[in-house]
């Protein structure tokens, strides 16, 4: 029981920290806003857009099974920042 009552304290630490606020509205937020970018100049080319149709484009759109994936980056990073702040105090 004192096991369950120490990760209890634990979590509420985590949740009131300032830390776990600004990284929780930067995932949420900043990365749906990132997220939705990303899909909006997707959809202004075309799902289906080659170099060749567009020259605008570098190389092709990856298949829909990718798409966003490029993003999920930005919340791994975060949450590696977060994990630094929290082993530095």
């Amino acid at each position: 029981m004192a096991l369950i009552y120490s990760l209890h304290s634990e979590i509420l630490k985590l949740l009131y920290n300032r830390a776990t606020h600004v990284v929780l509205f930067l995932i949420l937020v900043f990365q749906t806003f990132l997220a939705n970018i990303g899909a909006s100049q997707i959809v202004s080319v075309g799902i289906h857009a080659t170099p060749e149709t567009n020259p605008e484009l570098a190389e092709a759109i990856p298949p829909i099974e990718f798409l966003g994936f490029d993003v999920t980056l930005f919340g791994v990073f975060i949450m590696i920042i977060l994990g630094s702040i929290y082993g530095a105090e």
